[in-house]
């Protein structure tokens, strides 16, 4: 599972981004989240897990 986290700062959002592969690395699911505060980086990696 790859998980990123882009920050806007400026805009005051932040984006989930999430990509589920299988042992063969193939894609088995995508997500997408937008939240609209602001919180640290690492924070929201451990929420989106």
């Amino acid at each position: 599972m790859n998980v990123d986290v882009p920050v806007d700062e400026k805009v005051g959002f932040i984006r989930i981004l999430v990509v589920i592969h299988d042992s063969n690395d193939q894609v088995r699911g995508a997500m997408t989240s937008k939240k609209e505060r602001h919180f640290n980086a690492n924070l929201v990696k451990c929420l989106a897990l």
